[in-house]
């Protein structure tokens, strides 16, 4: 009777010689692993090794004086401050004057405008020349502005804390890290004291504005971006949907716009074009990298771009892009000519340092840096603008308008 337990059945002598064979495998499959993992390690700690040994030496001067400093100097000088110090010391070597050193002030100010929102009253403030704390700006739709604040408001105490000796600096952040909901402020206006409560909360930066524009029976779709902040991409979105509704061609102003998010930017211009379209290249020791838009499609409208020597990096970016890939039309002075692409180093102090990663060029390859970006039409601003602000005395404008009719009509 034949054994129908299989668990217990005999090997063949053809199964044992596979099953020596697939073990003899395993056990050269392990070894090579093994040694090449050793390999690996080994290489990787000789290179860690070196490059610790030279930083050893690099850095053994410094530490010897740090320490002779601290040690022997008859001042004690905080080490936070002597290694602040030696970090800016260390950047200012490069030359350049977009690597630097950002205090936690200047830091949160920083930060502040590039999220696109911050938690506070939604003022903007500074120090006149009596050294007081004047309102310069009450954002809308802010607790400010919801409170009763005014332009021109002098700020002469908080929470019952006088304010007479004090800068802006300590008021923003004093709002900044407290953690009421609501604070009590005294202003002065007009001659007279005025008490308001104004609620603390997250206030939303806008940094888009738009409206139609009228003329010849032609309506002419007007968008102004003042920064790329992290949320200016949506912002930009919900004016264009509503400007499309009604415009027959776009106007875009980035004059005094002196760039931010490389990432923002690069959503706005894939706004445009669609992914068959170079929107920019960079460069970074030596290696190029094109990048394509992102888009869908490319709108069939013509664009006006308005930019000044005021228009710096993420401007230049887009008024490059458009004007090569788009066929957009550039009207004002040549821009700022900033061609280099900065990163931000966080550090725990909430201080941070920024320093130039890589440089960038236009879809065509053109390095425009200390250049800036040429116009196709190139208008100075009238004198008469200056004093008045009116619109109708903003030559630049005026001639964007008159580019823009000709390319309609």
């Amino acid at each position: 009777m034949k054994n129908k337990n299989i668990l217990f059945q005999p090997f063949t002598q053809r199964q044992i010689q596979e099953i020596i064979l697939v073990f003899l495998l395993l056990i050269a499959t392990a070894v090579i692993s093994i040694f090449s993992a050793y390999l690996f390690y080994t290489i990787k700690t000789e290179q860690e090794i070196e490059k610790e040994i030279t930083y050893s030496g690099e850095l053994e001067e410094f530490f010897d004086l740090y320490q002779k400093m601290t040690e022997e100097h008859y001042i004690d000088v905080d080490p936070n401050i002597l290694i602040k110090g030696a970090i800016k010391g260390m950047l200012e070597a490069f030359e350049d004057e977009y690597t630097t050193y950002i205090d936690d002030y200047d830091n949160y100010q920083f930060q502040q405008r590039m999220q696109g929102q911050y938690r506070g009253i939604g003022i903007g403030l500074y120090n006149n020349v009596d050294e007081e704390i004047e309102v310069t700006a009450v954002f809308p739709d802010s607790p400010a502005e919801r409170a009763g604040v005014e332009i021109g408001d002098i700020i002469v105490a908080i929470d019952e804390q006088d304010l007479t000796e004090k800068d802006t600096q300590f008021l923003v952040e004093y709002i900044r890290d407290s953690e009421v909901d609501e604070v009590d402020m005294t202003f002065l206006r007009d001659g007279k004291e005025v008490n308001l409560k104004v609620e603390v909360d997250t206030v939303i930066l806008s940094s888009v504005e738009s409206e139609i524009i009228e003329k010849d029976n032609t309506k002419m779709g007007y968008l102004k971006i003042s920064r790329f902040a992290i949320n200016t991409y949506q912002q930009v979105q919900e004016h264009l949907e509503t400007l499309e509704e009604e415009m027959d061609g776009l106007i875009i102003d980035l004059r005094h716009n002196t760039g931010g998010y490389l990432s923002t930017t690069r959503r706005i211009i894939s706004t445009f074009l669609d992914s068959s379209h170079v929107i920019f290249r960079t460069e970074e020791q030596g290696e190029e990298k094109v990048f394509y838009s992102t888009g869908n499609e490319t709108k069939e409208y013509p664009i006006i771009i308005l930019g000044n020597s005021y228009s710096a990096s993420a401007s230049e970016i887009l008024i490059a892009a458009l004007q090569e890939s788009y066929g957009a039309i550039f009207v004002g002075t040549k821009t700022y000519g900033k061609g280099t692409v900065q990163e931000m180093v966080d550090l725990e102090n909430d201080d941070a340092l920024r320093f130039t990663a890589r440089i960038w060029l236009t879809p065509d390859g053109t390095w425009i840096d200390g250049e800036g970006v040429i116009p196709d039409y190139e208008v100075e601003q009238a004198a008469e603008y200056l004093l008045t602000l009116e619109r109708d005395d903003d030559a630049q404008f005026q001639k964007e308008i008159e580019v823009l009719l000709n390319k309609l009509n």
